[in-house]
């Protein structure tokens, strides 16, 4: 749906902020689905970033330590894989600026904190990038030599 005019889109901002607690209690957990559960304490936050964090780390060093040929599937697929699963926290960007909760805010910064500091690493991992380099691309299709390279 177009808004011809983005005031209306503000109107119904200001609409949902004035519901009757009621109807916000009854919509605390997304129906998106990403399913994520704006109820949430900091501490189960802190909890969600650094078990999923920690999955990815080790994802990520199974990759980079892999020793068996690199293939579309074992070093882009596993990194494909890896950041499909770091998606249980993409909303910490959003929650630490407008959740009203201080602890979940400040859990929230933390997290973000932590994820860029990954994604820096693995930005910046030779022995990720040599594997990628490994890859076999004579057989692959336009859109894999494409998808390697961008990731290259």
């Amino acid at each position: 749906m177009k808004l011809k005019n983005p005031l209306y889109l503000l109107l119904l901002c200001a609409n949902a902020a004035l519901a009757p607690a009621s109807l916000a209690a009854e919509s605390a957990v997304s129906r998106a689905a990403d399913g994520w559960d704006y109820d949430m304490s900091g501490e189960q936050l802190s909890a969600l970033c650094s078990a999923t964090l920690d999955k990815a780390r080790g994802e990520f060093a199974a990759i980079e330590s892999a020793s068996g040929p690199a293939t579309l599937h074992s070093v882009y697929g596993a990194y494909d894989a890896m950041q499909l699963d770091m998606q249980a926290v993409r909303h910490v960007w959003y929650m630490k600026s407008v959740h009203p909760d201080a602890d979940y805010r400040d859990a929230a910064e933390r997290c973000m904190q932590d994820y860029t500091d990954f994604a820096d690493s693995h930005d910046l991992s030779p022995a990720f990038y040599r594997r990628v380099a490994a890859i076999d691309l004579e057989d692959a299709a336009e859109a894999e030599r494409l998808m390697v390279c961008l990731l290259y």
